[in-house]
């Protein structure tokens, strides 16, 4: 990755940020659409095992990160564990699907490729970028290198967003997003507290509930807070 090319993807970053006024992550996100020819991108943070969207080039893609979390499964939730890029090409085909519930999810959603890399600070894990394809394709080797560099573009704003306050780095479009995963962690307190058992297992009967229901977890934790 020469240091020009590093140069030119920044550039892009920084015109389209002060040309449409958004968060330097949301400029990334559009920038990958472009440059990495793909249909969606999302930059979240991770929190232990779970992580935020930060984030989003669309509604569909605050969408695939909810239903990954709402599941527990996918390439973004995967981030949370690894510090390797999560390569999907072909998300609905094979006998064995790597995670076969998102995949028929992201399918129905035009959705067929995935590519996830890890937002590091030297050997700490703080997010993923992910990036989505409507079309069953790999990633070109340029590609591929275009996307190491937007990842590590990512970390610095994280980093910001952690120490300024998370909603000030936070993209319009992911504001919602961030206001329901608060929403599940405290519907998944409330059952922790009524059911006798931890926050872990609260979130699990939260997630049945919402897989169970066929609803966006979000909208079960709303219910719940309601005391519906």
């Amino acid at each position: 990755m020469s240091a020009l090319r590093w140069q030119e993807l920044l550039t892009g970053i920084t015109s389209h940020r002060e040309d449409v006024g958004c968060t330097f992550t949301q400029a990334i996100c559009f920038e990958a659409l472009k440059v990495i020819h793909v249909d969606e991108a999302s930059v979240t943070m991770t929190v232990g095992n779970s992580f935020t969207v930060v984030s989003a080039s669309s509604a569909r893609a605050v969408v695939l990160e909810e239903e990954q979390f709402t599941i527990g499964e996918g390439p973004t939730f995967d981030s949370t564990q690894s510090n390797l890029p999560i390569l999907t090409p072909r998300l609905g085909s094979g006998l064995h699907l790597r995670w076969p519930i998102f995949s028929r999810f992201a399918v129905s959603h035009q959705i067929n490729a995935s590519f996830c890399f890890p937002v590091r600070i030297g050997d700490a894990r703080i997010g993923a970028l992910t990036l989505y394809r409507e079309a069953s394709i790999g990633l070109t080797s340029q590609e591929y290198a275009d996307a190491l560099i937007f990842a590590s573009l990512s970390s610095d704003d994280l980093i910001r967003s952690v120490t300024e306050g998370i909603s000030g780095g936070v993209s319009p479009l992911a504001v919602a997003g961030l206001s329901n995963t608060s929403e599940v962690q405290q519907a998944a307190g409330m059952l922790a507290e009524k059911f006798n058992c931890s926050v872990v297992d609260g979130l699990v009967r939260l997630r049945a509930a919402a897989y169970a229901q066929h609803e966006p977890i979000s909208i079960i934790a709303k219910r719940i807070l309601n005391r519906e």
